[in-house]
C-alpha cells in the first residue's frame, strides 16, 4: 500500500507544506522516525519502493546487514591480488598494482589506496 499523500484531493501541495512549517526561525530536527509517521511510510512500503533516506529503523538495520563489511572487502582484494602476483610473478612496485586495478574486480584507483593493501 502507497502512503495517501500527496496523492488525495484536497491534500495541500508539498510547497505549501514546506512554507508552513519554516514560516518562523523555530530549530527543526527532522527524524526518520518522525517523518515516515507523517508520510505514512511503513516498511513495507519503504521495501517496495526502495527507499533510500526516509524508511523506519527495522528496514535499515537490515540494509546495514546486507551490506558486506568494509574489513571482509579488504581481505578479498588482498586475496585477490595476492592470487594475482602468485600466478604472474615478477617485482611488484606500486605502479604496478595501480595499472593493474583495470583488471581487478574491485574498486581501487589511487596509489594511496594501493599502498595500503
Amino acid at each position: 500500500m502507497l502512503p495517501p499523500w500527496p496523492d488525495e484531493p484536497g491534500d495541500p501541495a508539498p510547497e505549501t507544506l514546506i512554507e508552513a512549517e519554516y514560516s518562523t526561525a523555530k530549530r527543526r530536527n527532522w527524524r526518520n522516525d518522525k517523518l515516515c509517521k507523517l508520510l505514512g511510510i511503513s516498511a513495507d512500503v519503504a521495501r517496495d519502493l526502495d527507499l533510500k533516506t526516509i524508511r523506519p529503523a527495522d528496514v535499515a538495520r537490515e540494509a546495514d546487514q546486507a551490506r558486506p563489511l568494509q574489513a571482509d572487502m579488504i581481505r578479498e582484494r588482498r586475496e585477490w591480488l595476492r592470487l594475482y602476483m602468485l600466478d604472474h610473478g615478477g617485482d611488484w612496485t606500486t605502479q604496478r598494482v595501480v595499472n593493474l586495478s583495470a583488471l581487478s574486480p574491485f574498486a581501487w584507483n589511487n596509489r594511496m589506496t594501493q599502498t595500503r593493501t
